[in-house]
């Protein structure tokens, strides 16, 4: 009997080894497969790990169309009083420069958020685009900066308008991974972060219209005998009417002429860049040196105020001393009252004549900076016709040979 008993078991493993065959095979399967697994997952975890920081303005792009925005040259704000340019210490032509400068500091920051579509430098307002941004220059002499700010759709509504301002400290200068950068770059980054703000606010469905007015508008611009009827001017906006049919051929023509009309609003934005790149240096120079003159010119100013008034009380005590003076001594009290209060006032007027030498040095940066800056006539040779003049000129020229070009095309073929 009991060698029955390991043929029994011989029988038994007989059956059940092909079961544990398939147990284990199916635990080494699954074990490969783990192997696997965790092989890829440890490939993920080498390389560069994917960014958790967002875009600035990035967390409101999703939620925005696409706008086409215009930023115009920035208003210089130059008194026509030679007695304001000297008293505001505003110098003409460096403010022309920042008008163009500033202007594209405006577009530069716009673009970073990612929050909008094309940004473009242009001339005149009589640009096309769905929104515009005007700036004004309040102040900038280098340690300070104060723009205005105003947004208006194509509709004509305005929805933006603030005034910003940032004061530059020596440490800007002192820091190296500020090289390169500009000064101001701060002031125009809030202005933008407001800009994209205030747009997040209004209605999408109403921001969604906006392209479809600025290309009638645009068409009006060309043809007021096509495009006019489409158009309602209702007090300050306008607002469509109407619409012609999609596959209405004057439309068509006018979807072709708009995009040469952005191609030469393309080809300004290179001359610009290029004006802003030639006086690049110059101007660079001009606010550091600036920040320092004018910081020490407002501590000498200070000091002369202190000084003199100072100097003036010594001057009174020693004048009231020397009319009540009874003694020798109280008469050499007062005449040394009366000297140290001359020779304080004196002080207080030299560091005056010190200031304005300041001043001075500020203002002859501001002729260099001027004298960098050479005229800037923008040419299109391929063009049928030259357009001379400044940029506002040439775009007005520039839109009528457009309005020649429709009319030319309107003419119909007459077939011999």
């Amino acid at each position: 009997m009991r060698n029955q008993k390991p043929n029994i078991l011989k029988s038994i493993s007989r059956l059940l080894m092909p079961g544990i065959f398939l147990v284990l095979a199916g635990c080494g399967g699954g074990a490969a497969v783990n192997q696997d697994y965790e092989s890829t997952s440890a490939a993920h975890q080498v390389g560069p790990t994917a960014s958790t920081k967002k875009t600035r303005g990035a967390e409101k792009a999703s939620e925005l169309q696409p706008l086409e925005i215009a930023v115009l040259l920035f208003d210089p704000n130059i008194p026509e009083d030679p007695a304001d340019l000297e008293k505001l210490e505003i110098w003409p032509e460096l403010r022309r420069v920042e008008s163009t400068r500033f202007a594209l500091n405006m577009k530069a920051s716009l673009q970073d958020t990612n929050a909008v579509g094309r940004v473009r430098v242009v001339p005149s307002n009589e640009a096309t685009s769905d929104l515009y941004i005007a700036g004004k220059i309040l102040k900038s002499n280098g340690e300070d900066i104060e723009i205005h700010i105003t947004c208006k759709d194509i509709s004509g509504r305005k929805w933006c308008n603030r005034k910003f301002k940032h004061r530059v400290h020596e440490s800007f200068y002192r820091d190296l991974r500020n090289k390169g950068k500009d000064a101001y770059e701060p002031v125009f980054a809030t202005a933008a972060d407001y800009i994209i703000e205030k747009l997040a606010k209004r209605d999408a469905a109403y921001l969604l219209e906006l392209p479809t007015l600025k290309e009638i508008r645009f068409g009006n611009s060309i043809s007021t005998e096509t495009f006019a009827k489409y158009l309602d001017y209702k007090a300050k906006h306008v607002e469509l009417s109407s619409l012609p049919a999609s596959n209405d051929p004057m439309l068509e023509r006018i979807r072709n002429i708009r995009i040469q009309d952005q191609l030469f609003v393309d080809r300004l934005q290179a001359q610009f860049e290029d004006f802003n790149y030639q006086i690049d240096d110059s101007y660079r120079v001009w606010q550091e040196q600036s920040l320092q003159d004018v910081r020490t010119a407002r501590e000498l100013r200070r000091k002369a105020q202190g000084q003199k008034f100072l100097g003036a009380l010594l001057l009174i005590g020693g004048a009231i001393g020397a009319a009540n003076a009874d003694s020798n001594t109280s008469e050499v009290a007062s005449a040394a009252a009366l000297v140290g209060g001359a020779m304080a006032l004196s002080q207080g007027f030299q560091n005056s004549n010190e200031a304005k030498f300041h001043r001075d040095s500020i203002n002859e940066i501001g002729r260099t900076a001027d004298s960098a800056v050479a005229p800037h006539v923008i040419r299109f040779e391929e063009e049928k016709k030259e357009l001379k003049g400044t940029a506002d000129e040439q775009y007005r020229q520039w839109i009528e040979l457009l309005r020649e070009i429709y009319l030319l095309e309107e003419t119909p073929q007459v077939q011999l």
